[in-house]
């Protein structure tokens, strides 16, 4: 007999026939489900984050996008420069600047924007120093390989820049003045005069833009009176969320706010990180602040608070799944949190982005494997979406 068999035996004649069975059976009651729990946490693991040791870039990684069909992942480390890679991250080729003679990584890059309809145009914005202004925007045709100069803006000191949805037309602020380009590539401004004819508006004080967004309504269903009507989102430091809406009618003017506390907050005096418009619901508009998340169902005119969990939080980066509806959350210091039943609850996503690591970007790539891509300030990171839902 075994140790085990004769272990029982002892405990059957100290205890007797009759309780003997009622012991066994409390024991495994209490016992079984704790031997349980491994085996089912491995039948139903949680996707898990993995780092991309294919990126070459530095640890910071501040910008990361895709075009509309995601062929063209980019990625942008703060002293490295930006990156492309055709192959979801597995191998990546560095930008160089034509006019400067010497990778991106020279510079410090301050923004990235990729052309939704066509993912080899793509543009940044490098840092100008003062003293010795030079051209701030540089423009891809290759899909980030060989980058030039936009010199007709000169010393202009060019903060954001963002396509329109349709990728018809390409904006970007200075510290005092909002710009528009048309024209081949969805933005030529190929001298001086062509600079004041792309003048849209001037902002009502200088502002720190740290976001920039475009949305097409018309471009989604929703005409205005037959027009093609553009809001222009600015989120800023310290000065709310401006917007303007760009009519080629009526011309370009402010968008008002409503007089409550929150929507006056989120217009006037919030931080606002991150600006995000919905794929498919036009005039819903949810930004990332440093406390929490705000949402609009009339193109920014009215805010409420959502996501009352991440109320305290910083929200640096924002994305929705078109295909899933799911919205993904990029914490200051608290990794992804996610929703998956329009914004109602949350939850941390995936397991591995270590604790600490601020989630600065997010990108999702629909080439093969469908994958969320986060930049952070500890490298460049990925989580396959197969099975990930609620």
């Amino acid at each position: 007999m075994s140790a085990l068999g004769k272990r029982l035996q002892s405990i059957r004649q100290r205890i007797g026939r009759r309780y003997f069975h009622q012991v066994l059976v409390c024991v495994l009651c209490f016992f079984v489900p704790f031997a349980l729990v491994p085996l089912a946490r491995s039948q139903g693991a949680e996707a898990c984050w993995e780092r991309l040791e294919t990126w070459p870039g530095d640890q910071l990684v501040t910008h990361v996008a895709v075009g509309e069909r995601g062929h063209y992942l980019y990625a942008v480390g703060e002293v490295s420069g930006v990156y492309v890679s055709s192959d979801g991250g597995q191998h990546w080729q560095r930008g160089q600047l034509g006019t400067l003679r010497k990778p991106v990584g020279a510079v410090r890059i301050l923004d990235l924007a990729v052309n939704p309809d066509d993912p080899r145009e793509a543009y940044i914005l490098i840092a100008s120093p003062r003293r010795r202004p030079r051209p701030m925007v540089y423009r891809t045709e290759d899909g980030g390989v060989y980058w030039r100069a936009l010199g007709a803006l000169g010393p202009k000191y060019v903060q954001a820049i963002a396509f329109g949805a349709c990728g018809d037309a390409l904006y970007f602020v200075t510290t005092g003045d909002l710009y528009r380009g048309y024209g081949e590539g969805g933005g030529y401004i190929r001298r001086p005069e062509d600079l004041d004819r792309a003048h849209v508006a001037s902002l009502k004080a200088p502002v720190e833009v740290i976001d920039l967004a475009v949305a097409d309504w018309s471009a989604k269903g929703v005409a205005h009176q037959g027009r093609r009507v553009k809001t222009i989102y600015l989120g800023t430091v310290g000065r709310g969320l401006q917007v303007f809406v760009d009519d080629p009618v009526e011309g370009v003017h402010g968008l008002p706010y409503g007089e409550d506390t929150v929507s006056l907050w989120v217009r006037t005096g919030a931080t606002v990180h991150t600006v995000c418009l919905h794929p498919q619901y036009p005039g819903l508009v949810c930004v990332g602040t440093d406390a929490g998340i705000y949402a609009s169902v009339d193109g920014g005119r009215d805010w409420f608070p959502t996501a009352y969990p991440l109320r305290t939080r910083t929200i640096l980066s924002l994305l929705i799944d078109p295909v899933s509806g799911a919205i993904y959350a990029g914490l200051a210091g608290g990794g992804v949190f996610c929703s998956f039943d329009n914004g109602a609850t949350w939850q941390p996503l995936g397991r591995g982005l270590g604790t600490g690591v601020s989630v600065l970007s997010l990108a999702l790539v629909e080439v093969g494997e469908r994958a969320l891509y986060a930049g952070t300030n500890d490298g460049l990171w990925r989580l396959p979406l197969e099975g990930v839902g609620p």
